[in-house]
């Protein structure tokens, strides 16, 4: 009962680690992609942050 969500919060990490990793390698409608993916499966509490994170991350690796 209660649903376990571990899984669900592990391979959202792994996609975020991965996408750190490349964020300078994708053009910008794969980073717009990866942006809307993300929104879609993080809460609304940690989207801004993590759009401001990616937002800092493309203006030092351009």
């Amino acid at each position: 009962m209660g649903g376990n969500r571990t899984g669900a919060g592990k391979e959202t990490q792994e996609k975020l680690r991965q996408l750190t990793q490349n964020w300078g390698k994708l053009n910008e409608k794969e980073r717009a992609e990866a942006m809307a993916e993300i929104n879609k499966e993080l809460p609304p509490k940690f989207r801004v942050v993590v759009e401001e994170y990616f937002k800092q991350l493309s203006r030092s690796n351009p």
